[in-house]
């Protein structure tokens, strides 16, 4: 589930990324309250890190906020 009226960064968190038109892709995001620096990582190791992003970057479509499961 995700929040797609949370379009700026406000922690670190999981947020949904824009790729495309349509298209979106999830990543962690962390910040570092020591240096300011925002860095977008994946969870799974076979991708490398993205690299930084600034605090008002537009490709930000939402924040997760909750994930479902089954049981």
């Amino acid at each position: 589930m995700a929040d797609f009226g949370a379009t700026k960064i406000t922690g670190s968190g999981i947020y949904v990324f824009k790729t495309g038109d349509d298209s979106f892709t999830i990543k962690r995001v962390v910040c570092s309250p020591v240096t300011g620096k925002i860095n977008v990582t994946c969870d799974n190791e076979k991708y490398l890190p993205e690299g930084e992003i600034t605090k008002d970057s537009d490709i930000i479509a939402g924040k997760v906020i909750g994930i479902f499961s089954y049981v």
